[in-house]
């Protein structure tokens, strides 16, 4: 073929598919996503007569739009949904177990929050829930030193000085806090808390809170209502709290289901601290919660 020919062919071609490129997508509506905006600041959590002072360190929101899930947002949290008109919206309080990033989940003993909101695309709603401890918690355990008679008292260690004694000088919340000094002579702090679970009933699941300010870390147990030697005691304490100069609430999962030690049957909550290389260390905890659900 004529090499002129060939390239006037070639123009012409192009020349016509830009053409129809250019009808095709101006013959196109261009559509926005319908995107609301839900912004959640935080959570707040009320009381009842029987949960002490409440402090809360409710980390993340799940939120789920009828039945779908869309996922975990940091609190804080500014959430786009894909929708508008009425719609079911739960909001899930999420806490860190240990304090860990990496092991969020749905606190079971707070309320979910829900409501039903009319999304209007392109603008935000706020809801900051105020919840409560769901009807099937209950409280073994509550110390949270707001009189004299503090009752970490069982002291495990081998120094009579190294004790948690109430404090009114800046707790947590509230008028008092248990607080505990170290030192070179006084090296080991390991307390209890009377028995929990006295008369032995299945309880499903078990959690503990606890607000913790220190300068070491703090190991606490689940032990047996006769605590046993140290070589029984010490290899329990396998969750803790790192050091920290303001008071953090830090929430614990310590019994997962019926079938596992201590479900059914008496207790002690027990915390321990070792002094490091410093010269001295300072311990304060406050708002200790034993939480439970009640048998179904």
């Amino acid at each position: 073929m004529n090499p002129k020919l060939m390239t006037r062919l070639l123009s012409s071609f192009l020349i016509v598919t830009l053409i129809f490129t250019v009808l095709l997508f101006s013959s196109c509506e261009t559509r926005e996503l319908e995107v609301t905006y839900l912004f959640v600041p935080t959570f707040d959590v009320e009381g009842n007569g029987m949960s002490g002072d409440v402090s809360t360190n409710i980390t993340d929101v799940r939120v789920v739009i009828g039945a779908e899930s869309l996922g975990f947002y940091p609190l804080p949290a500014r959430i786009p949904i894909l929708a508008s008109g009425e719609h079911r919206i739960r909001l899930e309080p999420v806490v860190r177990i240990a304090g860990l990033s990496a092991n969020r989940t749905v606190y079971p003993f707070y309320e979910v929050f829900e409501e039903t909101l009319d999304l209007v695309p392109g603008t935000i709603d706020t809801i900051r829930p105020t919840i409560s401890y769901v009807s099937t918690s209950s409280f073994g355990y509550v110390e949270d030193f707001e009189t004299n008679n503090a009752s970490l008292i069982l002291d495990l260690d081998d120094f009579s000085e190294t004790q948690i004694e109430r404090s009114t000088d800046s707790p947590s919340l509230g008028s008092g806090a248990g607080v505990a000094t170290l030192t070179r002579d006084a090296n080991i702090l390991e307390v209890a808390s009377p028995v929990i679970n006295s008369t032995g009933q299945a309880w499903n699941r078990i959690w503990v809170e606890v607000d913790y300010k220190g300068t070491v870390p703090l190991a606490l147990a689940l032990i047996p209502e006769t605590p046993g030697p140290d070589q029984e005691r010490l290899p329990r304490f396998v969750q803790g709290i790192s050091s920290t100069e303001q008071f953090i609430k830090i929430y614990f999962e310590v019994v997962a289901n019926s079938q596992q030690e201590f479900a059914s049957a008496p207790f002690r909550l027990a915390f321990l601290a070792v002094l490091d290389s410093t010269e001295t260390a300072n311990i304060s905890v406050d708002n200790i919660k034993v939480v439970h659900q009640n048998p179904l």
